[in-house]
């Protein structure tokens, strides 16, 4: 029931019985008839009242103003409430549309809500060009200004920002903040930008805050937060619940009236719910009439708008609801005037036959009342002015009613045949006036028609057909049988009573009855055939169907089911999850999935999925559950393989070394092993947080990995690739990664990949190459250095080949050297050491060791052939090196060094000798001169004396002459540290002492002081002492040994007055034996072996260290040490160069 604030009962008949009046007037006139097809693509669901509400707002304008016309609608749904709207679902949309659409062109295409009008104007002039859009629901205000308006026409949903606002000060004039909560969707955002501007400019001190959330619960829990206040809502269509599925409006109004005391307003028409007060609404019913004038009006030519444009079609009303006002104690006198009171559930009215029938017998019983007041009237002519209005405005009503009214007399005939008649039998209303019903009956059922019509007329007024909807069969002119619905009221017109029927064409409802029908049968009978058990049961989990297959599940008969709740039976682990799945079932309709286990008689379990789906009801309450349950034991069993299939692939994974990674197609790692997680320096809660390995490439690569990714997502596999990794720990480092198309059931579903930190791997390559350079460098320097040795040196196969030869081999054989290796050494060398009994290259070959050969050529040259064996890692000889040294000049050398040391032994004899001599000879020229100056000798005895005096002169001046031979020349000495002078030598051998495995230990002070000295010379010892010692130590340890050391010390000390500085060196080597200390400094004395030593080194140091006025001492034992201390004076300070 509606109740006016202003207005009775009464008078609200009377208005819209003038408003009915009114558009009779402004009818249009007939246009040619023909067949319109337009396409109809709504933003949301079929099911959302919002969108069935413009679509049955826009089909209801054009069968009344536009009946001429053959409508065929084709309508499609975005459903953006329940997917998200953005470029890949837009795409794949306009596809489908494409594919279904292909070489359909509609007259027309309608469109509600913005997400539809946004997909045509992006894409109506590929799929439908030149197809003019009508449009409404349309938030976007501002494509008012940028739409063609020749292409793009419609209404916009113009909300009624200021009206509500200014309600809700009315409401709560102590009104500080005002919340509009909405569901976050593209509608929302656009009421918004809409309501901020209103708000800043007509209510600058009133506080307002959005609150909005794409999730129920999400918004639920931001709406609680506030406690209370007034709420205005904007859409909450979009809301999605715990399943991903829309949730009810009814229900997220609810939910929301709960989350606080809020006074929520609305508006829009699809909002008005329980806990909802009302507002100023827009009608989704009225925008869709609006559309289809403007439709008519702008494409058809239809003049159906009249003065006021399409927009003014779309006003806002003030709605409101009874108990939602009782409740919060808001009083009527505040409400704006004209406001429609609702005192139950709000719903969408349309024209309706019974409302049509009872304007009708309304305006009869004006009529009845002007006849009975007719005798009190004084004047004929103002009755009759009064019945010709009244019949006028009959007449009209009679017109403009879409249904069709048919009035018939008691006789049978037909009085009243309104358009909406002529259009439904193919009848004129000249060709059935007066002529009797039975026209329009079947035949059969003519002579039936007759007698009930008899005895309605008999009854009149008390016949049970009045105000009820009948079912029966009629005939067009054409002889076609359809079926109407017929409702019947009585006129009384003076005493003649006359029967007015409204009629609606029901034979598509009856059709799509029967077709629901058979479908109900088929699906029964399908399903009693499947192999899935099927079940219906009540929200209380009675069972009111089951079909074979459940029967046989449970091994029960239907009766032994029906009637019964199953939960009964369950045990209670499993009954506790199967309330709350009820629960979250009922709460949100839809379809949820749940698995179970059923006990077998072998003590067994078989695992089925349910698939339960909520059948609702016209108040949107769950009625019933259908439920189709899949036995998935097998796969259970495949699940349960596949998860220890699984865990051993990760377990094995994490063993490996390099990294193993999958992503998803938007590279996204769904596993990483241990090795990767540690690479990139995540953890298992960063992997489940999402990481993109996107972000784990350098800024260098990342578009060329991109790149590359994409191609392995178009089927290609990509093997060692390089690219450079920033891990999240900061490190940055080089990986060769190897990656491939992850496929599963034929679609490629992401990638998997392997990659190896190869960091160090370039590090070796880099010291590899540069130790290559340095080898080629060595090489050359080896070359070069091999080929200015003077001597040759070849390399020798088993087979005698001559495998590598320097410079000097060429030149001693004559060959050029490019030609030499080949060749056999016996060839080369035919005339020398091969002809030997013994050759020495086959005796390394076949002993293993070196082998030293000395011989004479026919030119008088002696040559020394020394061999050399290379050994494998077994110790088998592979190679020979060929040494061949002309030793002709050496052994003239060693002949003339031992002349020379032989003529020095004698002039250290004959400086012995002339000291010896030269005494006596002193004292024989003495006393010779003593006895000539003190006695009285005779002349002759005289001349005998100074006989003796000139030749022991003439002795003694040869005796001069000899020790002047044998005295060494003096050089030219400096002040020398001898500190710098020992660094130089051991940085000559150093090097090679660490290679030899000897430790060096030096004690040396930094302040010793200098000596005056020839440093060459000095240095010439210093490397004598350590080659000795070099020697002694590798004889005794030729391997590592910790007693492998060599010690260098250096003190100073008084001597006689004179300050000395002491340096020795001691080695742990073989030592000397005792009886070879006495003769050590001996020239030409060694204890080398053949060919090792020449003897000369201590001789030569010994000689160095005396002529700077020092001394050697050596102490050794054999098998322990050996200590050489050499003795230096320190210079002074007056000293300078000498």
């Amino acid at each position: 029931m509606r109740v006016s604030c202003d207005f009775t009962a009464k008078s609200l008949a009377v208005l819209c019985l003038g408003v009915v009046l009114l558009t009779g007037a402004l009818c249009p006139g007939k246009v040619a008839a023909g067949d319109l097809s337009l396409l109809v693509l709504h933003s949301y669901h079929a099911e959302y009242a919002w969108t069935r509400n413009q679509h049955a707002g826009f089909v209801a304008a054009l069968k009344q103003d536009a009946s001429q016309y053959q409508v065929s609608c084709f309508a499609e749904y975005l459903d953006t409430k329940r997917n998200e709207y953005d470029a890949d679902y837009e795409a794949f949309f306009a596809a489908y549309l494409q594919k279904k659409f292909r070489g359909y062109h509609p007259d027309a295409i309608y469109a509600t809500d913005d997400n539809a009008l946004v997909f045509l104007i992006r894409y109506r002039d590929c799929l439908f060009p030149d197809v003019p859009v009508i449009f409404s629901g349309i938030n976007n205000l501002w494509l008012e200004q940028q739409l063609n308006p020749k292409s793009f026409m419609g209404v916009y949903e113009r909300k009624d920002i200021l009206g509500n606002v200014r309600l809700a000060l009315a409401m709560d004039p102590m009104l500080k903040k005002i919340y509009f909560l909405g569901d976050n969707c593209t509608s929302h955002n656009l009421i918004a930008s809409h309501i901020a501007a209103e708000m800043g400019r007509h209510f600058p001190d009133l506080d307002y805050e959005f609150v909005a959330d794409k999730t129920m619960s999400g918004l639920r829990s931001k709406l609680s937060v506030k406690g209370e206040g007034t709420v205005v809502l904007t859409t909450l269509g979009g809301l999605l619940g715990p399943d991903g599925g829309p949730v009810p409006i009814p229900l997220a109004i609810q939910m929301l009236s709960e989350a606080g005391k809020f006074k929520i307003l609305t508006m829009g028409t699809n909002y008005l719910t329980d806990g909802v007060l009302g507002g100023s609404v827009v009608d989704g019913f009225a925008q869709g009439q609006a559309a289809a004038h403007v439709f008519m009006d702008k494409v058809l030519g239809l003049d159906t708008i009249g003065k006021e444009g399409p927009f003014e079609v779309n006003t806002t009303r003030y709605v409101f609801s009874v108990a939602a006002l009782k409740r919060w104690q808001i009083p009527l006198s505040i409400l704006p005037q004209g406001s429609m009171l609702l005192d139950g559930t709000p719903q969408v009215f349309g024209v309706r036959s019974h409302l049509v029938l009872g304007g009708l017998l309304f305006l009869l019983l004006q009529i009845i009342l002007l006849i009975l007041v007719l005798p009190r009237l004084r004047s004929l002519k103002l009755i009759r002015q009064s019945l010709t209005w009244s019949e006028k405005r009959f007449q009209a009503v009679v017109r403009v009613i879409s249904d069709a009214l048919i009035g018939v007399n008691e006789q049978g005939l037909v009085v009243v045949f309104n358009p909406a008649a002529e259009k439904m039998f193919g009848y004129t209303e000249e060709e059935m006036v007066g002529q009797p019903l039975d026209r329009l009956i079947p035949e059969h059922l003519r002579e039936r028609h007759r007698q009930n019509l008899v005895s309605f007329f008999t009854r009149a007024h008390e016949s049970d057909l009045l105000g009820q909807n009948i079912e029966l069969p009629a005939l067009r002119s054409n002889g076609e049988q359809f079926y109407v619905e017929l409702s019947l009221s009585l006129w009384q017109q003076g005493n003649k009573l006359k029967a007015i029927a409204g009629l609606r064409d029901v034979t598509e409802r009856r059709q799509a009855d029967e077709e629901l029908r058979r479908n109900e049968e088929r699906y029964r009978a399908l399903v009693q055939t499947q192999a899935e058990a099927v079940c219906r049961w009540l929200p209380d989990t009675t069972l009111t169907y089951v079909n074979e297959a459940y029967c046989r599940l449970f091994k029960k008969k239907p009766e032994e089911l029906l009637g019964r709740k199953f939960i009964d039976r369950m045990s209670e682990e499993v009954r506790s999850s199967m309330d709350e799945h009820i629960r979250t079932l009922l709460n949100n309709p839809g379809t949820l999935y749940h698995e179970t286990p059923i006990l077998q008689d072998d003590g067994s379990s078989h695992w089925y999925r349910w698939s339960n789906t909520a059948i609702v009801g016209e108040l949107g309450e769950v009625t019933e559950v259908q439920a189709v349950g899949l036995d998935i034991t097998q796969r259970k069993k495949v699940e349960e393989d596949l998860r220890e299939s699984e865990s051993r692939f990760r377990d094995t994974a994490d063993l490996l070394p390099q990294s193993v990674f999958e992503t998803d197609t938007l590279g996204r790692l769904t596993f990483a092993n241990r090795v990767t997680l540690e690479m990139i320096g995540c953890d298992d809660a960063d992997l489940q947080q999402g990481i993109s390995v996107f972000d784990l490439l350098a800024s260098s690569d990342r578009d060329a990995l991109t790149d590359a990714f994409q191609s392995v997502l178009g089927g290609e596999t990509i093997n060692a690739n390089e690219c450079l990794i920033e891990a999240r720990n900061g490190f940055r480092f080089k990986v060769m990664i190897s990656v491939s198309p992850m496929v599963i059931k034929g679609r490629i579903v992401g990638v998997r990949g392997v990659a190896i930190d190869i960091s160090d791997r370039i590090v070796a390559e880099q010291a590899l190459r540069q130790s290559e350079k340095k080898f080629k460098r060595l090489y050359r320097e080896y070359q070069t250095l091999l080929d200015g040795i003077p001597d040759s040196i070849a390399l020798i196969a088993p087979d005698r080949t001559v495998l590598r030869a320097n410079l000097s081999t060429a030149n001693m054989l004559g060959y050029p050297i490019r030609e030499i290796p080949g060749k056999k050494c016996c060839t080369l060398w035919g005339n020398c050491s091969c002809h030997l009994e013994e050759c020495p290259v086959m005796a390394s070959f076949r002993t293993g060791v070196q082998q030293k050969v000395v011989f004479k050529t026919q030119d008088g040259r002696s040559w020394e052939v020394r061999t050399f064996p290379v050994k494998d890692k077994v110790g088998n000889t592979v190679q020979v090196i060929r040494y061949t040294n002309d030793i002709t000049r050496q052994i003239q050398l060693r002949e003339e060094s031992l002349r020379t040391g032989q003529l020095a032994s004698l002039g250290e004899l004959a400086a012995g000798v002339a000291h010896e001599i030269n005494n006596p000879i002193n004292g024989i020229i003495n006393y010779a001169q003593l006895l000539a100056d003190s006695l009285d000798i005779e002349k002759d005895d005289l001349d005998i004396l100074r006989g003796i005096i000139e030749e022991g002169e003439r002795v003694a001046n040869i005796v001069r002459n000899l020790l002047a031979f044998a005295r060494a020349r003096k050089e030219h000495k400096d002040r020398v540290a001898l500190w710098d002078t020992l660094a130089c030598s051991l940085a000559l051998t150093e090097s090679q002492l660490r290679k030899d495995g000897i430790h060096l230990q030096v004690e040396v002070p930094p302040d010793l002081p200098e000596v005056v000295a020839h440093a060459q010379e000095i240095q010439q010892v210093l490397l004598n002492l350590l080659s000795n010692a070099r020697y002694a130590l590798n004889k005794k340890y030729p391997t590592v040994h910790p007693d492998k050391t060599l010690l260098i010390k250096a003190s100073t000390c008084m001597e006689q007055g004179q300050q000395m500085v002491h340096l020795s060196v001691r080695d742990q080597g073989t030592g000397i034996p005792e009886s070879s200390l006495h003769k050590i400094l001996d020239p030409f004395y060694t204890t080398k072996p053949s060919g090792e030593g020449t003897g000369l080194g201590l001789s030569i140091s010994h000689g160095i260290i005396k002529d700077h006025h020092g001394e050697i001492v050596i102490d050794s034992k054999e098998g322990h040490y050996t200590m050489v201390t050499f003795a230096l004076p320190a210079a002074s300070e007056e000293t300078h160069d000498s």
